[in-house]
């Protein structure tokens, strides 16, 4: 089965973060230097890489464990849900979500400095 142009650049962007020798300061300088319509579609990649690790964030720290790239996932989407439910969106398109922005008054959860380290 052939993939898509979106499929074969997804796959090169998760290639070049697996590097040991990726920059991810020279990576989002470059793709913020693009016109005005590419940067609201990374802003939309972008929300959207933050609302799934998010969601990977609820079913992992049930578990015992987080690392804090999740955790900090899990802080910005409730900061997007925040914004959704706050402003009309004339050309990004957001992730929807079934909540409302009450939920940002959850507790903390307990994470661990090191990445998928099991919380005692």
């Amino acid at each position: 089965m052939a993939k898509s142009p979106a499929d074969k650049v997804a796959d090169s962007l998760v290639e070049l973060t697996e590097n040991h020798f990726f920059n991810p300061a020279l990576f989002g300088r470059a793709l913020a230097d693009q016109p005005i319509y590419t940067c609201d579609r990374i802003m939309e990649m972008v929300a959207q890489i933050i609302s799934y690790q998010a969601k990977r964030y609820k079913t992992e720290a049930t578990d015992g464990r987080t690392s804090e790239g999740l955790f900090l996932a899990k802080e910005l989407d409730r900061m997007l849900i925040h914004l959704t439910d706050s402003y009309k969106w004339d050309n990004l398109k957001l992730p929807k979500h079934n909540t409302k922005h009450a939920q940002l008054r959850e507790e903390p959860v307990a994470y661990s400095n090191r990445s998928w380290v099991k919380i005692d």
